[in-house]
């Protein structure tokens, strides 16, 4: 097992990788295989930098050394950090000319001692796979597995606001093909929308079952979409194979395919009105559930009335109306007339209008 520059350990080898191109970006090999030379932790930068500077490398630990071109501009050396040293930051200094200009250049990389112990902690939402070989024998070696055996199970999902039960109870033998893992993986991505669209905050009692509702319509869906559905009836329902007819007095099922093909069905083999079913009851759980479970099944975020607009000629105005005294010169106060206004708004009623020019009131204002 080889190291990168991140770390290595004393002892080990560590793979040190450098990339040569010329000004415009482009891979370029240099004139001869590079030199490399290796200063450890004892040996500070700016002594580094001097050396190289006049191409004396009089502090070095190993060098120099010949690195293997892997491809064009690209080169490797495997060096081995020699057991027994300090951790700390080591340097290795590259050496080369790329048409006849000097390419030098001073990399670093981390050497490391010890060991570090921590437990290992599986988190929530967490697919664990086994694998047993198939080498595997008992104490006696005198049988084996035979072949791979691969385990996988998952940790606790989080959020989760149904159950495989729950739901197979719903969509009854729709989803048989389906495992409970892949149900219960469902389950979790369906409980993590809920969440998404329900309100901040909310502390209503009906929340925790609009939410299992939503979950469970919005699973089956889900499920629907999944390849490896069966249209029609199962054996377990009395039809044995493909192909075959069963009848009793006028009740007749075919399981042909061309009696299949009469009726409209999605490509997991169920019926276009089962589908329908189901959209509309999660679409209707997610109005409960986007509403803060304040709402009901089947009832829309729309007014359940509405008024015409300020500016509609036609609009009937709440409340008793009185004339703008802007624009309307009131008589003495005497008795309140009723009357309708011509062009007035419709239905209302409010002083009659006095004329200055007449000396009583005009009929036609009644």
């Amino acid at each position: 097992m080889s190291y990168t520059r991140n770390a290595v350990l004393a002892g080990e080898v560590v793979n040190l990788r450098v990339v040569f191109t010329d000004d415009a970006g482009k891979l370029v090999d240099t004139d001869a295989i590079p030199s490399v030379y290796i200063y450890d932790q004892t040996v500070a930068r700016d002594t580094v930098d001097a050396e190289l500077s006049a191409l004396t490398f009089t502090s070095v630990l190993a060098g120099p050394l010949t690195p293997t071109r892997i491809t064009e501009g690209f080169y490797e050396l495997q060096y081995t950090v020699p057991a027994g040293q300090n951790e700390g930051t080591w340097h290795d200094v590259w050496v080369a000319n790329v048409n006849t200009v000097a390419a030098n250049k001073v990399f670093s990389f981390n050497v490391e001692q010890g060991a570090n112990v921590s437990t290992q902690n599986i988190g929530l939402n967490t697919l664990i796979t086994v694998e047993l070989d198939s080498s595997i024998a008992n104490t006696d070696s005198s049988k084996t597995l035979g072949e791979d055996v691969l385990l996988s199970y998952t940790t606790t999902l989080s959020p989760f606001y149904a159950s495989p039960e729950l739901v197979r109870t719903e969509a009854g033998t729709f989803l048989d093909y389906i495992p409970d893992d892949t149900l219960a993986l469902m389950i979790h991505w369906a409980s993590k929308e809920a969440d998404f669209v329900t309100p901040p905050k909310v502390m209503s009692q009906r929340l925790g079952y609009a939410r299992a509702k939503f979950v469970v319509f919005d699973t089956v869906l889900r499920s629907f979409n999944m390849p490896g559905g069966r249209s029609g009836f199962t054996a377990s329902q009395g039809i044995s194979a493909e192909g075959t007819k069963k009848s009793l007095g006028d009740l007749m099922i075919d399981r042909s395919s061309s009696a299949r093909s009469l009726v409209p069905s999605t490509s997991s083999g169920v019926d276009v009105e089962t589908v329908a079913y189901f959209r509309e009851q999660r679409q209707q759980w997610y109005q409960v559930l986007n509403g803060g479970a304040f709402t009901n099944p089947g009832q829309g975020f729309a007014p359940n009335s509405a008024t015409r607009g300020l500016y509609d000629t036609n609009r009937r105005v709440a409340g008793r109306l009185w004339e703008n005294p802007e624009n309307v010169v009131y008589p003495v106060a005497g008795a309140n007339v009723k009357r309708i206004r011509p062009g007035s708004r419709k239905g209302r009623f409010g002083y009659a209008h006095y004329r200055r020019s007449k000396t009583r009131y005009d009929p036609n204002d009644y």
